[in-house]
């Protein structure tokens, strides 16, 4: 099992995989969804499953070429990657270069901030980053279950910034988080990152709790720090959703 933990959802119907840094899955019975694998052991899923890879942006710790090995394996595979992978790796270079078939490349659909894809089983919409590519808000059609992966969209503050940067980085986060007010999500994965320091870890993942409808929040992006999800939990400003964290790693809720 590597680094995966798996967490029932409060409704028993879905289930959720940690594999490491921003890399989950989600299972809805016969559809699964993987997001941002880049290490760890991808579990073994039903061979009738019907599977979505999603990758929310280029970088090294959100996107590995080892997802375009499950094609095949499963009775369909479907890559909804952001669009900035497909701009630095064109077909010709997945197809010569890492052996990617075309049948494979077929089956990748790339998605620009703010667009939608929807085909019977589930719907996307993307919402910009702050940093690089697209956050992803799923819809299960046949359950209605809405899952959210924030990729990399997060309030980056860091020390020493100019007010003006601050200034532009709040404003962009807290417009894109606005795109998320009125949903109800059963699923979110946000970020939570302890380079950022212990004066701004928190300010990203806290803002999007007090806006936005959420069941249950995964932590993600903790470069294996965990010690953050418990300092969060601690501080006042947590007092109205802590309950509703749930540590990847925790053993007590490992199904």
């Amino acid at each position: 099992m590597g680094d995966q933990k798996r967490h029932n959802n409060t409704e028993g119907e879905a289930s959720v995989a940690y594999i490491g840094h921003s890399g989950f899955c989600v299972r809805l019975g016969k559809l699964v969804l993987l997001f941002d694998y880049y290490k760890g052991e991808i579990p073994e899923f039903d061979p009738d499953s019907q599977l979505y890879v999603f990758a929310s942006h280029r970088h090294q710790d959100h996107f590995n070429f080892e997802i375009f090995n499950l094609y095949g394996r499963y009775r369909e595979v479907h890559y909804i990657l952001s669009w900035d992978i497909g701009r630095k790796y064109k077909a010709k270079y997945l197809q010569q270069k890492r052996g990617v078939s075309p049948e494979c490349c077929k089956a990748i659909h790339w998605m620009k901030p703010e667009e939608e894809f929807s085909d019977g089983w589930i719907r996307v919409r993307t919402l910009p980053s702050t940093d690089e590519g697209v956050a992803f808000l799923v819809k299960e059609q046949k359950g209605q279950k809405t899952i959210y992966h924030a990729g990399d969209l997060n309030w980056w503050t860091w020390e020493g910034e100019t007010r003006r940067k601050y200034e532009k980085r709040t404003e962009d986060f807290q417009s894109a988080v606005a795109q998320l007010e009125g949903e109800k999500i059963d699923i979110a994965f946000l970020p939570l990152d302890p380079r950022q320091g212990k004066e701004r870890f928190w300010l990203g993942f806290d803002y999007v709790m007090r806006h936005v409808s959420i069941r249950q929040a995964y932590p993600m992006h903790c470069w294996d720090d965990f010690r953050v999800i418990d300092q969060l939990k601690a501080m006042e400003c947590s007092s109205g959703y802590r309950d509703k964290i749930v540590s990847p790693i925790d053993p007590l809720s490992m199904s």
